[in-house]
């Protein structure tokens, strides 16, 4: 990625100096508003052009000191060099004024640059090759080319839709008081924190595929460590939302499944350590076979190795499929007094303040839709007018206000459970013997057994009978040896219409910078077209009565 960005009106914020100066010379009355702009209509509209472009000459030149950088820009050059980002600056500027003394408005800049700790070492580490001030706007968009700029900073959009601007550079405006349209293609910004947090963004997604991406050494070196063979193909397997899974042939024939974690420097969730803590219990300690057996795993290249398990995906769940996934859990909390290496499941929960808490971060975070696809528009139109509103509602539900304002809400004994996470059919495979296999265990761990009971029916991707929902409680409750389930049942009534909310912003994911990330690593080729996907899954899920909540 190679960043070029404006000069002036763009790292340069003139704003106070102009009219500063202009008052110091008697060219605008004190009631002129404090911006470079009014400044420049009011000397316009007196037809005192001359005065205008020697003001700017005497701004540009002799007072350059005195101009500030616009905010946040020092933190955007920082954050650029210290990820590797290559920024130049590219901007027209003659080199004197055309009316007025000659000053020399180049040298005036670059020694702005200096004053500013633009060249410092431990601000933005430019260089004076990485500088360009053009004297015409052609060399400029020349320029831009001649650097292979992959992105341009401007705040004029005349630059940007020049037809000469570079085909495959993207447009980025930088607007902090725009109040008109703008060319068909921008991406809008109107503060440097806001081209940080997209450019970094994308760096992100960058940097995580190519440095986790999959190399045949690591696999090489898994397999031959392991099982004493080198591989000989590697098929990627369709599905993975979140990671890379790849089906294994060694030369001999023999078939492995190696699944790669997503492991993001800013990501606080190990999918790797939590999987392999799971499995490692599961399958040693609880004795359970209707997972993939864990083969082999290696720490360095964050991989797993699991023996082949040849499957279906499931298009409907039966209450024989119900019956399979509580077999499964209450082997799993049978052994869970020798479940040492688990650890806390991904938002796991105590308490009923800590549930609502849970999801009212995922609503804060879908505040901060930012893309500019019609898709994203959209998907701010539904969060703001559909869902916000159904959570306040849901919140203010009599029964739950009772709960959470009775100090004794939370003191009836709800043992802990050792819980899959994201424990549904959609991470299901139907054996050639009808036998069902669990697989994908990244969020598991310890947690509130009514989060995983309300999880599991508000999943949307493949739905569990709802005539199951009584009985699924029953055996839940008696798989942890709690005295009553009537207790439990209490508290899923509570919170069940909170989670299918949350399962509303889960499949919204895809709208937020870290969802997009995760895709992008999985391999999901259009982003667009899944974005639409689950706007509607969300949508569809808020219709449907909270029967079960009844």
């Amino acid at each position: 990625m190679i960043i070029g960005v404006d000069f002036d009106n763009t790292i340069v914020r003139y704003d106070a100096l102009f009219p500063r100066v202009a008052l110091e010379r008697g060219l605008v009355p004190a009631g002129v508003a404090a911006t470079k702009n009014a400044v420049r209509d009011y000397l316009r509209a007196a037809g005192r052009e001359p005065e205008w472009t020697a003001l700017q000459g005497c701004v540009y030149g002799p007072r350059m000191a005195e101009a500030e950088p616009f905010p946040g820009v020092h933190d955007f050059f920082r954050a650029c060099r210290e990820h590797g980002i290559t920024v130049c600056i590219i901007s027209h500027k003659t080199r004197h004024p055309f009316v007025g003394e000659p000053y020399d408005l180049h040298a005036a800049a670059q020694d702005w640059l200096v004053q500013q700790g633009f060249f410092s070492p431990d601000g933005a580490g430019l260089r004076p090759e990485q500088i360009f001030f053009e004297l015409t706007k052609s060399a400029k968009l020349a320029r831009i080319a001649s650097c292979q700029c992959t992105h341009f900073i401007d705040d004029l959009p005349d630059i940007l839709s020049d037809s000469a601007f570079p085909a495959n550079t993207a447009q980025l405006l930088f607007a902090p008081n725009i109040t008109g349209p703008v060319i068909t293609g921008d991406h809008v910004f109107a503060t440097w924190t806001d081209l940080q947090s997209h450019l970094l963004d994308i760096t992100h997604a960058v940097t995580d595929i190519q440095a986790a991406a999959l190399q045949p050494a690591a696999l090489a070196r898994l397999l031959n460590r392991f099982f004493g063979e080198m591989p000989h193909t590697l098929e990627p397997l369709p599905g993975g939302a979140n990671n890379r899974v790849h089906r294994a042939r060694t030369a001999s024939g023999r078939d492995y499944i190696v699944k790669q974690y997503f492991t993001p420097a800013n990501d606080t969730r190990d999918r790797y350590h939590s999987e392999h803590a799971f499995y490692t219990f599961a399958w040693e300690s609880a004795g359970v076979r209707c997972i993939p057996e864990p083969l082999a795993w290696d720490e360095t290249d964050r991989l797993g190795a699991f023996a082949l398990v040849e499957g279906t995906r499931l298009e409907q769940a039966t209450s024989a499929d119900v019956d399979a996934a509580l077999d499964f859990f209450t082997q799993l909390n049978h052994a869970r007094t020798r479940a040492d290496v688990i650890r806390p499941a991904a938002e796991t929960c105590h308490t009923l303040a800590e549930h609502l808490a849970t999801v009212q971060s995922r609503m804060d975070r879908l505040a901060s839709i930012s893309g500019t696809d019609p898709i994203d528009a959209t998907a701010r139109l539904f969060v703001n007018d559909t869902l916000f509103p159904a959570w306040q509602n849901a919140l203010h539900h009599p029964a739950l206000v009772a709960a959470l304002s009775d100090v004794n809400a939370d003191s009836a004994p709800m043992p802990r459970c050792v819980s899959p996470s994201d424990f549904g059919f959609h991470n299901t495979l139907r054996r050639t013997d009808g036998s069902l296999m669990f697989f994908d265990f990244e969020y598991a761990g310890w947690d509130d057994p009514a989060k995983l009971v309300c999880d599991f029916f508000c999943q949307p991707a493949i739905p569990a009978p709802a005539d199951c929902y009584e009985n699924f409680i029953s055996r839940v409750a008696a798989a942890l040896g709690c005295a009553s389930p009537a207790v439990l049942a209490a508290r899923c009534r509570l919170l069940l219409p909170i989670y299918q909310l949350k399962w509303c912003t889960i499949m919204l994911n895809e709208f937020l910078p870290a969802g997009n990330r995760r895709r992008r690593f999985a391999g999901t080729a259009d982003i667009v077209a899944r974005k639409t996907t689950q706007l509607a899954k969300a949508a569809a899920a808020l219709h449907p009565p909270l029967a079960l909540a009844s």
